[in-house]
């Protein structure tokens, strides 16, 4: 088998050496930085400058991420090319918070209370008026140290004045109210006819040290397991799955949620690609690395 990965944020050595031990030829692409070429996987894995050159080539092609060239590989999709990941549309369910939200409304999931801002003054002021807790979350490929989770309205209010202050970018964000409980997400790989694997439940862990202890960080890992059956599935994910088989999604979805003390699940975001690091874990689980992403298709 032949598989061209484009990743643009070089997060897919790992695939790429499984498959590689497993027989699969693999060129990578990976998008370099303004600041000079990206040296990982240099004399491990066959890099490529320009991917569109490659596509006749491969029988199979991955997307690790869902940020770039969303829009020229959903042409090349539609010209038949083997392309496993989400397409422009669904990956926008995960960039911009809101459509998520919108998508999870329309299939009559609840969600938690939520406002969509633009302006860090207007949320300032949106804070100050309603004097809730809030969570912050940016939309898009945005700096993660602007999803925030404050300790009350003057915590969110001095987070908001001090990105404005320095001078913090991102497209959009979404404040959500509070609400504690228990964060899980459930998961699961879409083909052309639905769902194409059993239900992945899964547990991030973003605390830099053991028992919740130490700062945010992007994640510092993941418990993961796949089961047949899944309670939280039924009321977030699988009202869904035709919805994506008419949007056209490829590849693995998930849904993170916060479960209150009454065992509601509250939508927190969509990941509509692999994610990092779950995905170098579920690769452990899968009886092989890639050659069932070529059969779901």
């Amino acid at each position: 088998m032949k598989i061209l990965v484009i990743d643009p944020s070089a997060l897919a050595l790992d695939f790429c050496l499984r498959s590689m031990s497993e027989g699969a030829q693999v060129r990578w692409f990976i998008r370099n930085k303004p600041e000079g070429q990206i040296t990982v996987g240099d004399g491990l894995v066959q890099k490529v400058q320009h991917w569109e050159q490659h596509m006749n080539w491969a029988d199979l092609v991955f997307l690790p991420d869902n940020a770039v060239y969303m829009a020229d590989l959903d042409k090349w999709a539609q010209r038949g090319y083997p392309v496993y990941g989400a397409n422009n549309f669904t990956a926008q369910w995960e960039l911009d918070r809101q459509v998520g939200m919108d998508v999870l409304a329309a299939h009559d999931v609840k969600l938690m209370e939520g406002e969509t801002f633009h302006s860090y003054d207007k949320a300032i002021a949106y804070v100050k008026s309603t004097m809730g807790r809030y969570v912050s979350k940016p939309f898009g490929d945005a700096d993660r140290s602007l999803s925030y989770v404050s300790k009350g309205p003057a915590d969110m209010v001095y987070m908001l004045e001090k990105w404005k202050r320095t001078g913090k970018r991102v497209p959009g964000f979404i404040l959500q109210k509070f609400q504690p409980g228990i964060e899980m997400a459930v998961g699961a790989w879409v083909g052309p006819h639905g769902f194409a694997s059993p239900w992945c439940e899964n547990f991030e862990h973003k605390k830099l040290m053991v028992d919740d202890c130490g700062p945010n960080t992007g994640e510092m890992g993941t418990v993961v397991y796949y089961t047949e059956k899944s309670k939280l599935a039924d009321k977030v994910l699988a009202p869904l799955e035709d919805y994506l088989v008419r949007a056209g999604h490829m590849g693995f979805v998930d849904v993170a949620v916060i479960i209150d003390d009454k065992g509601v699940p509250w939508p927190l975001e969509f990941t509509m690609r692999p994610g990092w690091p779950i995905f170098n874990i579920q690769q452990q689980l899968h009886r092989s690395t890639a050659s069932w992403m070529l059969e779901s298709l």
